[in-house]
């Protein structure tokens, strides 16, 4: 399957490789009845069948269709149709040039309430048709060349129906303690309130770049989340704003019945928004650019995110924090560059009266960029957020020869 470039299936054309499935492959490819592009998913019937017994089967595959021709909402991914031949089962999805939420690491508050209102209005659609998604995470919601959410993958989703689901599904690290428990007593049930736990999770990974529950082996799983839940430094009210920490406080709920309903999360301060933020959101919906303040507020927290998690190794981090609080001033009604400009002028504070060494503000952001660049990890996903982390701190510069040339370097590196 490996050479179908310009591979013909009906009227679509597939080209590149853009993703791998479970199952099958991802191309890029053009509907030719309207030279639009195209997002196509090739299910190679044969690795299905042998990988049946993993659960990836025909049953889930048919399923996933059905839900996807049911739904139609801007933040859900539209499937067109689908194409069966002898070898291959061929989904005309959508096409989302965005990535995935999985690039998005340590943002600001705003950015993830922002997202988090698109996500709750296409669960809204699902709970309209009483589906539960149970495969929420971040690698399952796409993003447009607008940065609009579309939520995918509904392999595992299942209609409610009369019944509670009582199947075991999911990815482990978003995954409800309730399913958790499926695994080990069949008689176990859940509902939405499964999808509303991976959604904090989701939540807490976008802002501290981490997962929150972790363990080695999935029957540990609901014995650490136990753990971490009780421990103090959780929700850790230096990194999670007042009204963020009692959404996430209110949503990481072992027992179901005492997790906030799907209303209330809807209406919950975190996800409403101050007025800014609804106002910014309607015009970034209705516009193909940013208005000149968002991308001030954009460039700002930006700025201010990678500073703040990366100034203890930096020589000189008062004048990287004092920059951060410069950017933030003209933005402080939005209520995220408030928290960070409080964040930056009291660890500036900190630092004020310490004995370094003179530099200027351009050499510590190149310096603290060249760092980032140069860290050690394993994982290449890892590695490129260093480096896109690097152009953040970059953008802020005048144009010089030196700052292009390391610039160049790093997209180029991004581009490999």
């Amino acid at each position: 399957m490996e050479g179908v470039n310009n591979k013909r299936v009906s009227h679509y054309i597939l080209k590149e490789k853009i993703g791998r499935g479970a199952y099958g492959k991802v191309f890029k490819g053009i509907d030719t009845d309207n030279n639009e592009i195209r997002a196509i998913k090739v299910i190679d019937q044969i690795i299905m069948q042998i990988n049946q017994n993993q659960g990836h089967t025909a049953d889930n595959l048919n399923r996933e269709i059905s839900i996807m021709k049911e739904l139609d909402h801007p933040n859900i991914l539209k499937l067109y149709e689908s194409i069966s031949t002898s070898n291959s089962i061929y989904l005309i999805l959508e096409y989302c040039s965005g990535g995935d939420l999985s690039k998005e690491k340590c943002i600001s508050e705003y950015k993830v309430a922002n997202y988090l209102r698109q996500i709750i209005s296409a669960m809204k659609a699902l709970n309209e048709k009483r589906i539960v998604h149970r495969d929420l995470k971040p690698a399952n919601i796409l993003l447009d060349a607008k940065n609009n959410i579309k939520l995918a993958d509904f392999g595992f989703a299942r209609s409610i129906k009369d019944a509670l689901a009582n199947t075991f599904a999911g990815t482990p690290f978003y995954m409800a303690p309730e399913i958790l428990k499926v695994g080990e007593d069949t008689n176990s049930c859940y509902d939405n309130k499964a999808d509303i736990w991976s959604i904090g999770c989701i939540i807490y990974e976008l802002i501290t770049g981490r997962y929150p529950f972790q363990a080695s082996m999935i029957n540990e799983m609901v014995y650490r989340i136990e753990r971490q839940l009780k421990s103090e430094t959780f929700l850790d009210r230096k990194i999670f704003s007042p009204i963020c920490h009692d959404l996430l406080s209110r949503i990481l709920k072992i027992d179901p019945n005492e997790r906030i309903d799907f209303e209330h999360l809807s209406q919950h301060p975190f996800v409403t928004g101050p007025p800014l933020a609804r106002i910014a959101d309607d015009y970034l919906n209705n516009t193909t650019n940013y208005s000149d303040f968002q991308k001030q507020c954009d460039k700002a927290l930006d700025f201010s995110d990678v500073v703040i998690m990366n100034s203890e190794s930096a020589n000189n981090p008062f004048v990287l924090h004092m920059k951060a609080c410069e950017l933030l001033k003209p933005c402080i009604k939005n209520q995220s560059c408030a928290i960070h400009f409080c964040q930056n002028f009291a660890k500036a504070s900190r630092y004020k009266n310490s004995n370094f060494g003179t530099s200027s503000l351009t050499e510590e952001i190149m310096q603290m960029s060249v760092n980032l660049c140069l860290k050690d990890t394993s994982n290449p996903e890892i590695y490129k957020e260093y480096l896109r982390n690097a152009l953040k701190l970059l953008k802020i510069l005048p144009p010089s020869f030196n700052i292009s040339m390391l610039i160049d370097a790093i997209k180029h590196s991004l581009d490999e």
